[in-house]
């Protein structure tokens, strides 16, 4: 056991020299811009804009090229020449015919900007959702740092705990060969620096576990040779609950989401009603037609074309039935989405507020547990206390010892909490 937690300690001691040791801002600059779960929502985002410039290619001008070649004789699909009254008469000819077609929509009451509009609503609710997930890429990544320097702060009390379960060990066994204590003392002592040994590689396996879980948070891939650095965030927190909720109802993603979605809903909603009105094009024809035995001819034309549409099959009224379910639904998942936000700040405002009595509380437990132990320690070399009452103040300075680090813990997870509540 002594030598593996030899080897662990060098092997721990000789990594992190040659690794860079990487703080929470620095991990948190990295992943907003790598994390492949941010890639992915951008991904989402250029679709987006791609789908709204897609929409709107309605409403530019359209040029088309069609050609028509044929030979034969008898009924053709059209003349090529003079039109007989029976095509059967036709002798057997070769007719070519190239056309050129623009048509260019002018006017369609507002219904192109209703459909631009809704498009640029659509955009940025996607660019919301974006920060939606920096926020949890930032939360996850912050409650893992948590865990990993909470692991880490209680390794570092285990490893105190094994050093002062060897200093009871050497102190009885010097007692043990002066024939003031009986050899269960020893023994009891060995016992309890095994102990000590055990829980030291039990918190180094943990303390790697949840290292890894960070290396995952960042967006890094598991092995290169880096080392978790500093908890270098400042724990700014707003003045009471009123404020922390009237913040989140501002910064919250999530809130803007909803509300762009709705605004593209309403700018879809008024463009399908727009469908129902006439639209005026621009339309231009050029024919170039060429037939054996007949001299070719070449013709333009250009003109306005008034379209009233009549009927649809009650396409326009099943889409606008789906765009004010849509808006309703909407409606009520924003209400929804407002109570929820409220109830997140709410809670994580009640753990932010214990943060302080715990650490007090923590930190008085750990004088004290020192205090006592030191005396003990003293009080059993001068053989005026019995083994168990030392090892209970051990046991109870590595507990506060702990406590610490749990508070401290405790603090970083309420605070990511917090943040991710207000959306910071």
């Amino acid at each position: 056991m002594k030598l593996i937690l030899s080897t662990i300690i060098m092997f721990t001691a000789a990594f992190s020299l040659g690794a860079e040791k990487l703080n929470l801002s620095h991990l948190s600059a990295d992943a907003l811009k790598n994390h492949p779960r941010i890639a992915a929502m951008k991904a989402d985002r250029d679709a987006t804009k791609a789908r709204r410039d897609l929409s709107l290619v309605q409403f530019q001008p359209k040029v088309s090229l069609n050609g028509y070649a044929a030979t034969g004789s008898g009924s053709m699909i059209f003349p090529s020449s003079v039109d007989p009254a029976n095509y059967s008469l036709l002798p057997s000819d070769n007719t070519g015919v190239a056309n050129a077609t623009l048509m260019w929509n002018l006017f369609a009451f507002g219904r192109d900007r209703d459909v631009a509009s809704a498009g640029s609503f659509e955009v940025l609710s996607a660019e919301s959702a974006i920060q939606t997930e920096s926020l949890e890429v930032l939360f996850n990544l912050r409650t893992a740092f948590a865990d990993a320097l909470f692991k880490k702060d209680s390794l570092a009390g285990y490893q105190a705990a094994l050093e002062s379960a060897k200093e009871v060990e050497r102190t009885t066994q010097a007692r043990l060969d002066a024939g003031k204590v009986p050899l269960a003392f020893a023994l009891r002592a060995r016992a309890d620096t095994a102990k000590a040994e055990q829980e030291l590689v039990k918190a180094q396996a943990d303390s790697e576990s949840t290292e890894a879980k960070v290396w995952e948070a960042a967006g890094h891939d598991q092995g290169e040779e880096n080392t978790l650095g500093d908890w270098d965030l400042k724990a700014d927190a707003p003045k009471d609950l009123k404020t922390a909720i009237a913040i989140a109802w501002e910064k919250r993603p999530e809130v803007a989401v909803l509300k762009f979605q709705l605004s593209a809903a309403h700018s879809r909603q008024s463009a399908i009603a727009k469908s129902k009105l006439p639209e005026l094009n621009f339309m231009a024809m050029n024919d170039l037609m060429g037939a054996s035995g007949v001299r070719g001819s070449n013709t333009s034309k250009a003109g306005l074309v008034l379209s009233f549409p009549l009927g649809d099959g009650g396409q326009r009224n099943a889409e606008s039935k789906e765009q004010k379910a849509m808006i309703t639904r909407l409606e009520a998942e924003e209400k929804a989405l407002r109570n929820r936000v409220s109830s997140e700040v709410a809670q994580s405002w009640a753990e932010w507020k214990a943060v302080e009595p715990m650490k007090t509380a923590a930190q008085a437990e750990l004088l004290a547990s020192d205090e006592g132990y030191r005396v003990a320690i003293i009080r059993y070399e001068e053989g005026k206390s019995i083994l168990a009452e030392l090892t209970d103040y051990r046991s109870q300075l590595t507990y506060a010892r702990l406590s610490v680090a749990e508070a401290d813990g405790y603090e970083r997870k309420a605070w990511s909490k917090l943040a991710r509540a207000i959306g910071q």
